[in-house]
C-alpha cells in the first residue's frame, strides 16, 4: 500500500491476460510435482493484488502465474 495517497499498487497483470492457478500442496508431495494447474484462465478484473478470473473467483497475485504465448500444458507423461 502506498502510504502517501493510501492506494494499493497497480498489478502487473491486465484485463485479458492468461494465467494459471497455484495448486495446493501437502506435506508429503514431491518437489517434482507441478506447482501450477494445467487450466488457463483469463483475468477479468485486476485491482491491486486482487484478481478476478473468468471462473468467477477472486485470487491474490502471488497465487497465479502469467502465461506467455499461450503455452501448452506441462506434460506429465515423462515424470514418474
Amino acid at each position: 500500500m502506498d502510504k502517501k495517497n493510501g492506494k494499493a499498487p497497480d498489478s502487473d497483470l491486465k484485463e485479458g491476460d492468461s494465467v494459471r492457478i497455484a495448486k495446493l500442496k501437502n506435506v508429503f508431495s514431491k518437489s517434482s510435482n507441478p506447482t501450477f494447474g494445467d487450466e488457463i484462465y483469463k483475468v477479468e478484473f485486476a485491482q491491486g493484488n486482487n484478481l478476478k478470473l473468468d471462473n468467477d473467483k477472486t485470487y491474490k497475485r502471488y497465487s497465479v502465474l502469467k502465461v506467455v504465448n499461450n503455452s501448452k500444458p506441462i506434460s506429465t507423461e515423462y515424470v514418474q
